[in-house]
């Protein structure tokens, strides 16, 4: 992982969004579910950028630690939405 490249977690691991999102074009996996989910992965990735950037620039701990804490939400909001995307899209899993 390179900070600034946009990826997400599934099950085996991290991916890179595009290399995600080529194989769900790809493959003809696309439903309006898919793309409502890759959308709101899209944003949820802008927001952590953003955010990673606001706690930089601030000069508080307390301001520093409570952005900290909304990204750590907004990370596990990110997963939880990526799991259901892989589960649309490639089915459940096995073992």
């Amino acid at each position: 992982m390179i900070e600034g490249q946009r990826f997400t977690v599934l099950k085996d691991g991290f991916v890179h969004l595009e290399c995600l999102y080529e194989r769900i074009v790809s493959e003809g996996k696309m439903s309006p579910d898919v793309l409502a989910l890759m959308d709101a992965i899209e944003a949820l990735n802008y927001l952590i950028v953003r955010l990673k950037e606001a706690q930089r620039m601030a000069r508080s701990a307390d301001v520093r630690n409570l952005l900290d804490s909304i990204r750590v939400e907004v990370e596990k909001s990110t997963a939880q939405a990526s799991n259901l995307l892989e589960r649309l899209v490639f089915g459940e899993k096995k073992g």
